[in-house]
């Protein structure tokens, strides 16, 4: 704070946190004193810290009448939305051909298509079809047990074989599951007896589509994408995968083709900079299970039984709690052996189970975590080791003490 006289007025500057200046001009004889200088400081200060007050008071005021203008639009465009929106059988009874559509119990619809044609030209024809409340059909996409059971008993699915969304991203040979995705990206989870058989075609990489066999166990079938079958249509539905809501690490060498003892597989992954995979928290499990559950029925898991401290431990020192054994009750403390992380036990369908076992040396899959300490789990795990530390230098120092 200053004062000055010149130009017969008194200048006042307040400074908020060196971030804004306010500056209030209040006019002063040429006869003012300091004393009266100081007092008309003084109501400056006051005015300015009234000014200030009123004005935060009005934008709290404003920003809370906006919020709740804004919660009743949401509210209101939502109670319109759904008034608007057209039933499953009021859309399928509209329609041209109602015989080929059905409506599941959640009243999304399907249509099943009398035309044989090849899989690029069937999706186009989904694609085709009168969206339903806005939404665009797509070639059948089945993520659950439930939806499999529902389009196999369905009567509207008048022939035994139809193609379904499922195509071949990679191209093993033989060809294995985990070779395909569904078209929205979501991983295949459902145990389907699968016919290995190739493609007759020369190419070995020629684009593999499915048919979906109704008949009793249902099957998956991969054939060439030119042969002409009829098809399933539905709502097609963005997949979010469990992995866009953390950040993982995870990667396996060599395209995950080689199996190793859990030592091996460990020198690997530090080779690369990295420890066996870790699962710190549920959202990191279902992660892994998104990413690997085609493909492996259970990997090498980086949690390490300690027989001297009789705990366990991850392996790279990370001290979350987070466990999830098959058994659901976690072994004895101490006890030898290695763990797995199983993706093929049918109690759990969207994450993987720890399961301790005696051989650590019979050749597994196995998968990768890079290194960091830039993530919250890292981070607790630097603030422990350095309070230890701290807490260490402390005991040993008898200076401390007093």
């Amino acid at each position: 704070n200053k004062y000055s006289l010149k130009r017969k007025h008194y200048v006042y500057f307040a400074k908020e946190r060196n971030t804004a200046r306010l500056i209030h001009l209040i006019p002063l004889s040429a006869k003012s004193t300091r004393k009266t200088a100081y007092k008309r400081q003084n109501e400056a200060t006051k005015y300015i810290i009234k000014f200030i007050d009123s004005s935060y008071l009005k934008i709290i005021r404003t920003h809370i009448t906006m919020k709740l203008l804004l919660k009743i639009i949401i509210l209101t465009g939502s109670f319109l939305s759904v008034e608007s929106q057209q039933t499953c059988a009021a859309f399928t009874a509209a329609e041209a051909s109602s015989a080929l559509w059905s409506c599941d119990p959640s009243g999304r619809p399907y249509y099943y298509s009398d035309d044989q044609l090849n899989f690029d030209a069937a999706r186009a024809a989904c694609q085709a079809l009168t969206p339903f409340n806005g939404k665009q059909f797509d070639i059948v996409v089945i993520e659950t047990q439930a939806e499999l059971d529902f389009i196999v008993a369905d009567p509207a699915f008048t022939t035994n074989r139809r193609y379904i969304g499922l195509q071949a991203q990679a191209f093993s040979d033989p060809p294995v599951m985990c070779d395909y995705k569904w078209l929205n990206g979501a991983p295949v989870t459902l145990d389907f007896p699968f016919d290995n058989e190739l493609p007759t075609n020369p190419d070995p990489v020629v684009p593999r589509c499915v048919f979906l066999d109704k008949r009793d166990p249902p099957s998956i079938l991969q054939r060439r994408c030119t042969r002409l079958k009829r098809y399933i249509c539905e709502v097609s539905a963005p997949y979010v995968s469990a992995c866009e809501k953390v950040k993982t690490r995870f990667f396996q060498i060599d395209e995950g083709t080689e199996q190793l003892s859990f030592e091996d597989a460990q020198t690997a992954c530090m080779e690369n900079d990295a420890n066996l995979i870790t699962v710190k928290s549920l959202k990191e499990n279902m992660c892994a299970f998104d990413k690997y559950v085609a493909c492996e029925s259970s990997i090498w898991l980086g949690l390490v039984s300690n027989l001297e401290k009789n705990k366990f431990h991850w392996i790279d020192n990370d001290i979350s709690p987070y466990r999830n054994w098959c058994s659901g009750v976690s072994p004895a403390p101490g006890t030898e052996g290695c763990i797995l992380l199983r993706f093929d036990n049918p109690s759990f369908t969207t994450t993987g189970c720890f399961e301790l076992v005696e051989d650590c040396v019979t050749p597994q899959s196995f998968v990768c975590e890079a290194n960091t300490l830039c993530d919250k789990n890292g981070f607790q795990t630097l603030t422990k080791v350095i309070s230890k530390i701290i807490q260490g230098t402390k005991n040993d120092c008898k200076s401390c003490r007093h």
